[in-house]
């Protein structure tokens, strides 16, 4: 049986590192994968697999237990792991609370208007630079 339980914790630490890899792609925002795992493009879907991550963190660390006779290093690995769990958590609420609120939309409008601000500006200057070569032109023709 104890074969069983340490081959069901390997699992699941693999698990966690899998889904921690899809986390920092998303918080990244990394375009591509954003196309592949569009649920992940809002507040609600991450919120909703970082709580996952977090109570499969707080599974492992209660599964494992610290146990009488154990080292101050595995005492304070399930401190550590205790915390990452609670920190995650804590953090996946407030996405959570952050997509029932909408704030995915306004992230989304904020970034539509930063991207036409980007437009613009490209436009103005190569509409300055046309007006430029203009005027030399204009001058060079009345100089004639």
């Amino acid at each position: 049986m104890q074969g069983v339980q340490a081959l069901t914790q390997q699992i699941l630490r693999l698990y966690g590192v899998g889904f921690a890899v899809i986390l920092v792609c998303a918080e990244m925002e990394w375009e591509r994968f954003l196309l592949t795992f569009k649920v992940l493009d809002g507040f609600l879907g991450r919120g909703l697999l970082q709580a996952f991550e977090a109570l499969l963190t707080l599974e492992l660390t209660v599964e494992h237990g610290v146990k009488e006779g154990t080292s101050d290093f595995d005492r304070s690995l399930q401190l550590y792991r205790t915390v990452a769990g609670v920190s995650l958590l804590a953090c996946s609420s407030f996405y959570i609370l952050g997509g029932v609120l909408c704030f995915g939309r306004v992230r989304k409008a904020r970034y539509k208007r930063e991207a036409e601000r980007l437009k613009v500006q490209e436009d103005l200057a190569e509409t300055e630079r046309r007006r430029t070569e203009l005027r030399g032109l204009l001058a060079m023709y009345s100089n004639q």
